[in-house]
């Protein structure tokens, strides 16, 4: 390790960039360096910053880099590994084609490796929906690099191009973190009981909950660092949360215990209505609701709830491009 170490150091040693206007010399091949901006190197979703929970996405070494032509078209494919790291966490790739103009990186998922930039990105787009947050495709390409001043290899000066690639997943997530009816078992002939049977969005998603209230303090969780959750492809209008309960009344015997409740209302936390979900959002849930809410005398109450939203927290990745001196 130690070996490696100062070999990767003494790699690093031999190219020194500036702005400066220099004569750019001939050459048929480039070096690329990737620069993960997170220090932990992972793509993540931060599911409850509060609780220091998170799913991840994809660390660095579950990445394939793409590099293309101007056209888009991938000449070459590299992966991330300990062996082309330098110790602040960039990655540097030599001996690349002159035609190299793009780079993409891309979390295949066991997809097979794209043709060109275009062909990965609908990989990324056309991913089937809810997929478990592990096996989400995170993509990002960096578009035509333009030049940036030049380096200085071995005492030689050769054309230095830069761009930023933000690798990301091109889902929205919708979690609900948690029920609580705050006011159960308080109301002479209200409910002693609530069970969470299951959930439906939009008539489209479905997830079984299987979780009990007993008391007003009772907090229904999917578990710890856990959420009941969908992604899906982005720009979807709000739509209604129902969730069907099974309610025992307090000191009576419910007539009809099958009940409803619906939330058909989103805010951020700023009291804005939410009218669609984003994609590169994560829109996050706790649902508290009254007893009166799901009583059939009161007809179908309808709740609104307030939802934090958090962005995907994303790789930033910068390209630098340099070129081999011809031996």
């Amino acid at each position: 390790m130690k070996k490696l170490f100062v070999a990767v150091l003494a790699i690093a040693g031999l190219v020194a960039c500036n702005n400066e206007p220099e004569t750019i010399f001939n050459s048929s091949m480039k070096s690329v360096s990737l620069t993960i901006a997170n220090s932990n190197e992972v793509t993540r979703a931060i599911t409850d910053a509060s609780a220091g929970a998170d799913f991840e996405c994809a660390a660095a070494a579950d990445l394939t880099v793409l590099f293309a032509d101007r056209a888009g078209k991938v000449i070459e494919t590299r992966a991330l590994t300990p062996e082309n790291k330098a110790q602040d966490g960039t990655y540097t790739f030599h001996k690349l084609p002159e035609t190299v103009q793009q780079v993409g990186v891309i979390a295949l998922r066991g997809n097979a490796t794209p043709a060109t930039l275009a062909a990965a990105e609908a990989i990324w787009k056309t991913e089937t929906i809810d997929a478990q947050v592990a096996n989400i495709v995170v993509y990002g390409a960096s578009g035509q690099m333009d030049q940036d001043g030049v380096c200085t290899v071995d005492g030689v000066n050769y054309p230095l191009f830069k761009g930023e690639v933000t690798v990301a997943p091109y889902h929205t997530r919708f979690e609900v973190l948690s029920f609580q009816c705050t006011d159960l078992g308080q109301n002479e002939y209200g409910y002693s009981k609530i069970t969470l049977n299951k959930m439906t969005y939009g008539n489209q998603y479905e997830q079984a909950l299987g979780k009990v209230l007993e008391s007003k303090d009772a907090v229904a969780t999917a578990g710890e660092g856990q959420a009941w959750s969908w992604n899906w492809a982005p720009e979807k209008a709000a739509a209604n949360l129902v969730v069907d309960l099974t309610v025992e009344g307090k000191n009576y015997t419910v007539a009809i215990p099958n009940k409803t409740l619906t939330i058909n209302g989103y805010l951020d936390t700023k009291g804005n209505k939410i009218d669609k979900f984003e994609r590169g959002n994560i829109y996050k849930l706790n649902v508290p609701f009254l007893e009166a809410n799901i009583d059939a005398t009161e007809g179908m109450i309808c709740v609104n709830v307030e939802v934090e939203i958090a962005k995907w927290v994303v790789n930033t990745i910068t390209p630098t491009f340099g070129t081999n001196p011809t031996k």
